[in-house]
């Protein structure tokens, strides 16, 4: 699956989640699918978060360079950068 495919079945699964986000491929940086909060002002809830980084895990995606998500670290009250893992399964 590439980035933009990702991009739709996590938007997809987010909007099921009840979550209102915006979801895209990050300009310029190939296969980074960012989650942002749906306007300037508006943070994801705690319980949003995990479900985000939830989804993120069970489609296999990770932080920069690979590192695995922690879906209890509470450190993205605004901003998600997903990366695809490459890794042949």
């Amino acid at each position: 699956m590439n980035a933009t495919q990702m991009a739709a079945h996590i938007r997809n699964r987010i909007k099921a989640a009840g979550i209102k986000a915006n979801v895209r491929v990050a300009p310029g940086r190939g296969a980074v699918v960012q989650v942002n909060a749906p306007a300037y002002g508006v943070d994801f809830t705690e319980d949003q978060q995990r479900e985000i980084r939830h989804i993120a895990v069970c489609n296999r995606l990770t932080w920069a360079c690979g590192q695995p998500i922690d879906v209890d670290q509470m450190t993205n009250p605004h901003s998600f950068n997903f990366y695809l893992n490459h890794e042949k399964v």
